[in-house]
């Protein structure tokens, strides 16, 4: 661990990385939390171990990942409505918050707009997926799901549910 700021910082420079936070998790235990950097090239602003970075397409097999692995390990099911885990989650539809399942976030058949979840402001995302269920009806003129499909696939989609509680 003695070395890591020296690598850290390095690879920034040989990059041209303005900001990076890094995290060393072993055994459940946070042996390092560091942001260095800052958080845009050029502006104010320093990166904190705390600091939301967009990871765009990178999240999706990180979070189908662990949540595979939760699955695995018969912590959760694919079929669980995503409010058993995600209290918080709501659509504007309280029929479908409670229907939807992991699989369907996961299989992109949970009635969400393409991009929902993108702002990482929390009122516009608000906004946004509260309109989710109005917005596939507008679009389709057919209400979201009641009950999906099943799909065998290894799903890739939204990272919403990645926070699996045991």
């Amino acid at each position: 661990m003695d070395r890591l700021d020296g690598v850290v910082r390095d690879a920034m420079r040989r990059t041209g990385v303005p900001g990076v936070a890094v995290g060393v998790v072993h055994d459940d235990e946070v042996l390092y939390l560091k942001g260095f950097g800052e958080r845009k090239a050029g502006a104010e602003g320093q990166v904190g171990p705390d600091t939301v970075f967009q990871l765009v397409s990178v999240s999706r097999p990180v979070t189908s990942t662990v949540v595979a692995a939760a699955v695995g390990e018969k912590t959760v099911a694919w079929d669980d409505p995503v409010v058993e885990h995600s209290p918080g989650f709501a659509l504007k539809d309280r029929r479908v918050t409670r229907q939807v399942t992991l699989a369907d976030l996961f299989s992109h058949r949970s009635g969400l707009p393409d991009h929902a979840g993108d702002l990482h402001q929390p009122v516009a995302r608000q906004r946004q997926v509260r309109g989710a269920a109005s917005h596939r009806q507008r679009r389709t003129g057919r209400d979201p799901p009641a009950a999906p499909p099943r799909r065998s696939r290894l799903p890739s989609g939204v990272t919403s549910c990645s926070k699996i509680h045991r």
